[in-house]
């Protein structure tokens, strides 16, 4: 069995890359925590998806997968650290909140 995490995965980022955002959230969608294979790709999705939801306007749907990042990163490597502290940026921002 070979689940081409790693391949869909490129290919969502490919078609986010070129303005194809709609095909790109249906193939970052496609990863979830049922699968052990596709949970290395799992938190990086959910970053993608509400960059983009962030980038269409679509606050509420970036609001949703911008904590589940953060929340599957919370215990991510020192090098890693600053992605998850931009998207608990991105969430103050969402917000409307002052950020300090």
């Amino acid at each position: 069995f070979y689940s081409q995490d790693r391949e869909r995965y490129l290919r969502a980022g490919l078609l986010a890359a070129t303005g194809r955002e709609e095909e790109a959230l249906v193939w970052y969608n496609g990863f979830s925590e049922a699968s052990p294979y596709a949970l290395a790709y799992l938190a990086p999705s959910h970053l993608e998806r509400a960059r983009i939801y962030e980038r269409r306007g679509e606050r509420e749907q970036a609001a949703r997968h911008y904590p589940r990042f953060v929340e599957l990163w919370s215990e991510c490597d020192p090098e890693l650290r600053p992605m998850a502290q931009q998207a608990q940026r991105a969430l103050v921002r969402l917000s409307g909140e002052p950020q300090p």
